[in-house]
């Protein structure tokens, strides 16, 4: 487990047992009952289905990680549908837009410990779903300041990725650090991480100072450096 994201693009229903399968066997590897892996397959089932017969396609990411001393699901759902003007309306158990029961966002929201959704009319829609291996856990509530998240994912074919960022608090304020390691893989991976361990430690405040002695300490003679 890393905090990389698998990716799909969903634009044929055949690859939605598939997928299914692969987070399925997923949960179970990390510790989730046989009952909450099965509650799992519905939500992607919902997620996927969705994406197919609403917005013609779209894409999955999902991860397995460990917080709050749980092991969890991460899922995001992205789609360039035609979106919706009251996203309040359609969580509501009944409503449809196709003749159908309408129970289908609803049971996301009941089976997940984390849903939340935002679209826009003409714009599409993203849909973020957190599981955790316990039903009932209650995560803890937002801190104060600034709340964030971020989704990277490894190049086709390889096991690191060579993006990387921090985000390094202070009584000023916050800095936010991005890198992306020159080329793929595990050598851009060692240039990301070596830059965010010397953005850390670095007591200067000025930017520019920052990306100075990143690029000096980063950088070797076979240029393993950052863009």
């Amino acid at each position: 487990m890393d905090n990389t994201f698998s990716t799909y693009k969903i634009d044929d229903r055949s690859l939605i047992a598939f997928i299914k399968r692969e987070i399925h066997n997923l949960a179970l590897q990390i510790g989730f009952t046989p009952h909450r892996a099965a509650e799992t397959d519905i939500i992607v089932a919902e997620l996927t289905s969705n994406l197919i017969k609403y917005a013609n396609g779209g894409e999955l990411l999902y991860r397995a990680h460990v917080e709050d001393e749980q092991n969890q699901i991460e899922i995001y759902c992205l789609d360039n549908g035609i979106g919706f003007e009251n996203v309040a309306k359609i969580m509501n158990d009944g409503y449809s837009s196709s003749n159908t029961l309408g129970h289908g966002l609803g049971s996301i929201k009941r089976l997940s410990n984390d849903f939340q959704i935002y679209s826009m009319k003409n714009w599409g829609c993203v849909q973020y779903v957190k599981i955790c291996e316990k039903p009932d856990f209650q995560l803890p509530p937002l801190k104060t300041g600034l709340n964030y998240t971020t989704i990277a994912v490894n190049y086709p074919g390889e096991i690191f990725c060579g993006d990387g960022y921090y985000v390094k608090h202070s009584n000023k304020g916050f800095q936010i650090f991005v890198g992306d390691g020159l080329g793929h893989g595990e050598n851009a991976n060692e240039a990301a991480q070596l830059a965010i361990k010397i953005f850390r430690q670095t007591i200067t405040l000025d930017p520019a100072e920052i990306l100075r002695e990143i690029h000096s300490k980063v950088k070797k003679p076979e240029d393993l450096s950052l863009q």
